[in-house]
């Protein structure tokens, strides 16, 4: 059991967390619940960390005619990727670089829509408590506008495999996965549907944790499942008390997967698989036999795995359905997903920061590549004033541009009451402001021209464009397309 102390000891709760401890809720910015936690019993008793739980409320799980994820991998603290490709460890330039990628995922998680963040493993280098530390200073920076899990965790070889009996007391391993079982059953508690292969219990003198630490969540339409390292991989190692500690003994999540894709099979769902390695399984057979027809019969659509770090985008197939790396956030690669459910397809955009790498778009019962039409531009003028007065700043903007306006225009004053002009409208156009709530976003096709006067104000539009809005206007420093 672990209590909960809401601030100022107004209420306790009591509640179970699968025999992990000491683990105290971050005081962050983006935090609104600033509740402290203490899990008294041994399960996982040398492992702090942060649940993140403040962050989840409301139906985050609801559906959308078409639902965008962000997909990465490997922040691995403290590596970081020079322009040249070549890497290295140094902790000021990997800071520097998850800020700069933190933020970018903040802004595209801004809007009227919580869009999730999936990590496909290699949260850490070594496992240690100064690179999972930092590694929760930094997520919270990619904090979205709406309420939903803060990301959704993988583990990678960097997390558990590496590091078996090759630290302290096993405690690097122990700790990477305490953390993924806590983030997990945080989600899971707090979420409708989530399927967990994990249990704990006292077997004699040890508290024993069990299972692949494989989980499964559907949003909407879409089933998502996380395998973590890669299914068949198994370990059994021990941390704490020769006699008295906590084993952990992680399973293949072969059986476990057959029953997860069946069921939302069962439940209508189309289905993406995370992972952190696609390729030198441990039983490397199974990948292109039992897990070849699980993925074959079951609605999956798309695989999407970390590790390789200067790999991006499709890498190739498994039967029909495509296989994705996810990027690497030490390099500031990541994935866009956008399922249009309403035409059974889905586009996987790649990108370095903001820089548009490559896009493949594809029916997903067919699975026939689709050519994507010629970029369709948007003509922009952002006026500083309201009624089209003031600095003007002049832009055209192609489909996943996500631009600083005062890069864009040197000067351009940010301040409440700005006007716009648009021409060309065909998707999301957002203005927006960084690690706060204040957006702007217009939504729809209109080949013509629209006129806002004043930001600040409900505008009038035309048929076929629709505005959403969050937070107070401000004025704007980022413009998304």
């Amino acid at each position: 059991m672990f209590k909960l102390y809401l601030p100022l000891g107004a209420m306790l709760i009591a509640a179970s967390l699968s025999g992990c401890s000491n683990i105290n809720k971050q005081s962050t910015n983006q935090s609104i619940n600033q509740d402290v936690i203490q899990a008294v019993d041994t399960g996982c008793g040398s492992t702090d960390t942060t649940t993140f739980e403040s962050y989840i409320s409301g139906n985050w799980q609801s559906g959308h005619p078409v639902q965008k994820l962000l997909i990465t991998s490997d922040p691995q603290p403290y590596r970081y990727y020079r322009d040249d490709g070549s890497n290295d460890i140094g902790e000021p330039i990997w800071r520097n670089t998850m800020s700069v990628i933190m933020n970018m995922m903040n802004t595209q998680r801004s809007g009227s829509e919580y869009f999730p963040l999936i990590i496909n493993g290699d949260l850490t280098e070594f496992g240690h408590g100064n690179e999972r530390r930092s590694f929760r200073e930094q997520i919270v920076k990619a904090e979205g506008s709406q309420k939903g899990p803060l990301f959704l965790p993988g583990l990678g070889n960097h997390d558990y495999a590496n590091n078996v009996n090759d630290c302290a007391n096993n405690g690097c391993a122990r700790d990477a996965v305490c953390d993924h079982i806590i983030w997990t059953k945080t989600i899971q508690n707090k979420s409708s549907g989530v399927s967990f292969d994990h249990s704990v219990k006292k077997e004699g003198n040890e508290t024993v944790h069990r299972g692949s630490l494989a989980y499964s969540f559907d949003i909407g339409n879409l089933h998502v499942v996380q395998l973590n390292l890669e299914p068949t991989y198994t370990v059994n190692f021990h941390t704490g008390d020769p006699i008295a500690g906590t084993r952990f003994i992680i399973s293949s999540s072969m059986a476990w997967l057959e029953n997860d894709l069946t069921a939302a099979k069962a439940r209508g769902k189309y289905t993406i698989v995370n992972m952190h390695k696609y390729g030198n399984w441990k039983d490397d057979s199974v990948r292109t036999g039992k897990f070849a027809d699980l993925v074959k019969n079951n609605k999956v659509v798309g695989i999407f795995a970390g590790d390789i770090h200067l790999d991006l985008g499709k890498i190739g197939v498994l039967g029909k359905v495509p296989v994705f790396r996810s990027g690497a956030l030490m390099n500031k690669t990541w994935l866009r997903l956008l399922f249009d459910w309403n035409n059974h397809i889905l586009q996987v955009d790649s990108y370095q920061h903001v820089t548009h790498k490559g896009e493949y778009k594809y029916n997903i019962d067919t699975f026939a590549e689709l050519t994507p039409p010629p970029a369709r531009t948007v003509k922009v003028k952002l006026y500083s004033n309201n009624s089209f007065g003031g600095t003007l700043c002049e832009m055209e903007l192609t489909p996943g541009a996500m631009k600083t306006i005062s890069k864009l225009c040197p000067g351009f004053p940010q301040r409440a009451g700005a006007s716009l002009k648009v021409t060309g409208l065909s998707g999301p156009l957002c203005l927006t402001v960084p690690y706060t709530l204040n957006n702007r976003c217009f939504r729809g096709t209109y080949s013509g021209t629209f006129e806002v006067p004043n930001l600040t104000a409900w505008p009038s539009l035309p048929a076929g464009v629709t505005h959403t809005r969050g937070g107070i206007d401000n004025g704007y420093k980022q413009i998304n397309y």
